[in-house]
């Protein structure tokens, strides 16, 4: 017999660029769930980096990152860990009671898992203007869970890492980060992949839950953006087996036939893709003026996909 629970397998690695406010209560959350650790990789870039504030607890290790981005910062956490299960969460996605030893007990069952649980975005009503940002977030998550329910292959065919666990062993087999990949908005879904290529199995587990405190300011939103639509050329390239993006014109796909001609101005290349960004962003800011909301919101769907193809087009992406 062994007096090990799920939870005291379970290693936790959390990279942090140092704007988390919600780092020392996501760690204080795993520690009480009885994680054996957890590793927080201080991935920010400047050298004269204050301390982080985190609950003193012997439990708790703090590593100086490899600042590559959040992939190479999970594979430094990953390989100190002294887990057999590691459970990679996101600076401000926030544990549930439960979710490490709930982690641990799925892998307990099973082996070749990666596991991923639930982090919905909550939307505060009467939250600060522009609201559109974690509005339309909050709205891509909730479609991609209901897809990871209806098909379970859809897990690994687009894997988000903000609650994912699996054995340490299989990542490091798989490596967190790869040498042929550049950026951070994809680099999940290039993991879960790869994963897939190795034969692991993806399971979505609702009942591991997290609460996702997704914050960005909308021009970081719409950075974001640009770096997906860069990012989704490069899946094309690196995963020709898997249903990614092939080509700009996919990204208008869901686009109402009406505004499809609007966003081909950013498919014909950077110039276009740049003078469309500035009427949206003027548009948007008269909508923010007039507190129109529902309007800032259509208007922050059509921009964020004319950024995601403006990024396609980038050259040298």
């Amino acid at each position: 017999m062994t007096s090990e629970t799920p939870a005291s397998t379970v290693s936790v690695v959390v990279p942090t660029t140092g704007d988390a406010p919600w780092l020392a209560p996501i760690v204080a959350a795993a520690l009480a769930d009885g994680a054996l650790e957890v590793v927080v990789v201080d991935d920010r870039a400047d050298a004269a980096r204050p301390a982080l504030r985190l609950p003193d607890d012997g439990r708790v290790r703090v590593l100086s990152g490899p600042r590559a981005g959040p992939g190479p910062a999970r594979q430094a956490g990953v390989e100190a860990a002294r887990g057999d299960v590691v459970l990679l969460l996101d600076h401000d996605v926030v544990p549930e009671p439960g979710l490490v030893r709930g982690h641990g007990a799925r892998h307990a069952a099973a082996s070749a898992l990666v596991v991923v649980g639930a982090m919905p975005v909550v939307v505060r009503p009467g939250e600060p203007r522009p609201r559109y940002p974690r509005a339309l977030y909050a709205a891509d998550y909730a479609r991609r869970a209901a897809r990871w329910s209806a098909d379970p292959d859809d897990v690994l065919e687009h894997l988000w890492t903000g609650n994912v666990s699996l054995r340490r062993a299989d990542a490091l087999h798989v490596g967190l980060a790869s040498a042929d990949y550049r950026g951070y908005r994809h680099e999940d879904r290039d993991f879960g992949l790869r994963c897939r290529a190795a034969g692991l199995r993806g399971v979505y587990a609702p009942e591991l839950r997290a609460v996702h405190q997704y914050e960005r300011p909308a021009e970081r939103f719409f950075a974001d953006a640009r770096a997906q639509g860069a990012e989704q050329a490069q899946l094309a390239r690196l995963h020709p087996e898997a249903a990614v993006v092939r080509r700009p014109e996919d990204l208008l796909d869901g686009v109402p036939g009406a505004l499809r001609p609007v966003l081909r101005i950013a498919a014909r290349g950077p110039r276009g893709a740049a003078v469309l960004r500035g009427v949206l962003r003027g548009l948007l800011a008269a909508a923010g003026v007039l507190r129109a909301d529902a309007a800032a919101l259509r208007l922050a769907q059509l921009r964020r996909r004319a950024e995601q193809i403006g990024g396609w087009t980038r050259p040298g992406v």
